[in-house]
């Protein structure tokens, strides 16, 4: 009787229970990717520890191997690895009215192990989905004609999970606009 989770998702564990009678004296494992090793024996159970640091989200197949003083048996387990964590963001504003285009540019790099879902902003300059060259998302806000001020954008990334990651990032606007004389 075996078993395998991952709760903690840094490592998954083995857990083999052996009937009394039985005479197994070792049992090994092969995960594929994920490694090989031993399982450790306490009375009439084996345990084992699979590293699972940076692995990425997917179903992954562990063979086991129960060893006697004649011959050996196997097994099959199925590992159900899952994404618990929301991508990476990190995210810039430009003040455009440096290179003259009175723009406002946020710029984010955003990854994930698992692939992305949709990545949105929300300010009071506007809202929408932020579409992407590669890893790195862009939305540009023509600031033309509005006073100085202070302008927070909120970006939400989603991966295809549904876990999320939150960040705001905030830029100056310069006012411009020349006073007018009569």
């Amino acid at each position: 009787d075996s078993t395998v989770s991952n709760e903690e998702y840094a490592s998954a564990t083995i857990v083999c229970t052996v009937p009394r009678r039985a005479c197994i004296t070792s049992i090994t494992y092969d995960a594929g990717d994920l490694g090989t090793g031993s399982l450790t024996r306490n009375l009439g159970t084996y345990t084992g520890t699979i590293d699972m640091e940076g692995v990425a989200a997917g179903t992954y197949s562990i063979e086991l191997t129960g060893n006697d003083p004649r011959t050996s048996t196997t097994a099959s387990l199925s590992l159900d690895v899952i994404d618990l964590y929301g991508p990476s963001a990190i995210c810039s504003v430009t003040n455009g009215m440096n290179d003259g285009s009175q723009s406002l540019a946020v710029t984010c790099t955003i990854e994930d192990e698992t692939a992305m879902g949709d990545v949105y902003y929300f300010s009071s300059l506007g809202s929408d989905i932020i579409h992407n060259s590669g890893s790195t998302y862009e939305v540009s806000f023509d600031v033309s004609g509005l006073a100085a001020s202070e302008e927070t954008v909120s970006v939400i990334a989603l991966d295809n999970e549904g876990n999320y990651t939150y960040t705001e990032v905030t830029g100056e606007i310069d006012d411009v606009t020349s006073p007018t004389v009569s």
